[in-house]
């Protein structure tokens, strides 16, 4: 009959981390900001393709309002998900009305 263990379990191994020296390349995205398909998702629509916006402040989100033309200095987040679905998810750094 075998016999319940009783010891601490054993140590798994250490989830992946996001390095803190990882470099980002900041870009300028531009296009009509729309609102998403799901509720809370605020979308870009530009030449370059089809961005989710995440991490806005709140003067880009002043900016970033359904059928505006704007700019965005943001980067790609990689690795995310996202309830949204639509585009790659744009990290907004900054946002201006063009």
């Amino acid at each position: 009959m075998p016999t319940p263990s009783t010891g601490a379990p054993s140590p798994s191994a250490p989830a992946p981390t996001k390095s803190s020296t990882a470099t980002v390349t900041v870009r300028t995205y531009t296009g009509t900001v729309t609102q998403g398909v799901e509720p809370g998702c605020t979308i870009l629509r530009g030449s370059g393709g089809t961005y989710e916006l995440v991490g806005a402040d709140a003067a880009a989100k002043k900016v970033l309002r359904p059928q505006a033309s704007v700019e965005v200095r943001g980067y790609i987040e990689h690795g995310l998900m996202s309830h949204c679905m639509q585009g790659q998810m744009l990290k907004v750094v900054s946002a201006k009305a063009r």
